[in-house]
């Protein structure tokens, strides 16, 4: 063949020139009749589909090569299926609009008819391809459980004797049959379920563990029915340890799944609690990375959103100080935020010694009179909520809240949220009413002119 690969990848650019000349000879060559010539062809082509820099993807399908590729996967000369199955998988990690078009073309159902071939390395580029169609948007992922070839995907990932490097491609894929929103029906994938925590549990193979891991985390976030499923296939205490594990590959979906757990009703978070998880969790809390802190103060968030049986296990376990210290003192918005949250939730669904214990001792109603003025849209509205609640749900210790919003400067902060041209957030108006009914309840004497 008289094309030099060597002269296109040697900048891994090519001019357009270039690139039509070369696809117009490899477009002539790829039907002809000789095997020979088309393997070659075909070997060219996922050369230059296969450029680090700008591959030419766009020119590959506009030239047309996608139906001939298609049907050389049925050739009977395994290379030809290799290299064709190859250009396939190259061009469907690339724009949705070739994952669609490669679809409607037939490639989906041909891939997939292919999935048990009995040639290892074409099944292996095979699995490959369906991972990235699958990978590619929450639609394609469907038409792939559609296909129904997540059983047999499972079945290989069973089998003790498969090669490292197909085990990994498997879980990568079955993962990616996991993920996306809408997320997929657990009818549609509850039988990767067992297979995926047997993953996370005796897996050495930090590849394969973390790929499984943002599979749990993807089926995780669920439903309180799915929730138990999950935790029936035993994973919750090796999801608990693991987030002592300072691999931040592991750590992060880790996280993620044990955040999602505790979203459960009072009877699975108790479960997932059982594990003593708070010692990891205070840890986390120190990380030096802002995006763990704040996916620990998420998980804190919705276990203290649960019954105040499950707010005093974290009061017990001093989870709250220095979640309010961080509130104090940094700066980043949406830390402060998420930490909000969690105070919100607390204070809604807390009993009047677990509420003035965080208000009080830990002097969390003083922070947030003091951000008051520094606070717009949702941080406000947490705040606003929070204070609201502190007086509904203590009312014996309405008097010391009220005088304490006084002498804070609260009023003041209230009169300029009020008077300013945004102008008061509607949706907050009950809990301002609230706040300020109990402050002229508690403190006559103050002046509110609002």
């Amino acid at each position: 063949m008289d094309i030099d690969i060597g002269a296109l990848s040697l900048n891994e650019s090519t001019t357009s020139t270039s690139v039509t000349a070369t696809l117009t000879k490899l477009k002539e060559q790829i039907y002809m009749d000789d095997p020979v010539i088309v393997g070659e062809a075909c070997s060219t082509l996922r050369k230059m589909v296969s450029l680090e820099h700008a591959p030419p993807l766009d020119e590959v399908v506009s030239f047309g090569f996608v139906p001939r590729l298609l049907d050389l996967l049925l050739s009977t000369v395994p290379s030809i299926q290799c290299e064709s199955c190859w250009v396939i998988t190259n061009i469907l990690s690339g724009a949705s609009k070739y994952v669609t078009f490669i679809i409607q073309s037939g490639g989906l159902v041909r891939l997939c008819s292919l999935v048990s071939s009995n040639d290892e390395s074409l099944r292996e580029q095979v699995i490959w391809a369906i991972g990235n169609i699958a990978g590619d948007n929450a639609q394609h992922r469907d038409l792939v459980l559609a296909a129904n070839v997540l059983p047999m995907l499972l079945t290989y990932l069973r089998a003790t004797n498969a090669k490292l490097s197909l085990k990994r491609l498997l879980i990568w894929t079955v993962s990616n049959l996991c993920r996306g929103k809408p997320k997929p029906s657990l009818a549609l994938v509850g039988e990767a379920l067992p297979v995926i925590a047997n993953i996370i549990a005796t897996e050495v193979d930090r590849e394969m563990m973390v790929d499984a891991l943002w599979a749990m985390s993807y089926l995780s976030d669920a439903t309180n029915e799915d929730i138990y499923e999950i935790i029936k296939t035993g994973v919750v205490p090796r999801i608990v340890q693991l987030l002592n594990i300072d691999e931040i590959s592991v750590l992060v979906p880790s996280l993620r799944t044990f955040g999602n757990l505790v979203t459960g009703d009072d009877k699975s978070t108790l479960y997932v609690l059982s594990m003593n998880p708070f010692p990891a969790l205070k840890k986390l809390l120190q990380s030096p990375k802002n995006a763990i802190i704040k996916e620990t103060v998420w998980s804190m968030s919705n276990i203290v959103a649960c019954s105040t049986k499950i707010i005093q296990m974290a009061i017990d376990a001093q989870m709250l100080p220095p979640l309010i210290q961080m509130l104090s003192v940094n700066s980043r918005v949406d830390l402060q935020k998420e930490i909000l949250w969690c105070v919100s939730n607390l204070v809604d669904g807390g009993n009047q010694e677990q509420i003035n214990y965080v208000m009080i001792d830990l002097n969390a109603f003083t922070i947030l009179c003091n951000l008051l003025p520094t606070k717009q849209d949702q941080a406000l509205s947490l705040i606003l909520s929070s204070i609201a609640s502190v007086f509904k749900h203590c009312p014996s210790k309405g008097e010391l809240y009220a005088n304490k919003l006084v002498q804070l400067d609260g009023i003041a902060s209230f009169e300029r949220i009020f008077s300013s041209p945004k102008g008061f957030p509607q949706d907050d108006t009950k809990a301002f009413n609230e706040i300020r009914n109990a402050i002229i309840k508690y403190t006559p004497s103050a002046s509110l002119q609002i």
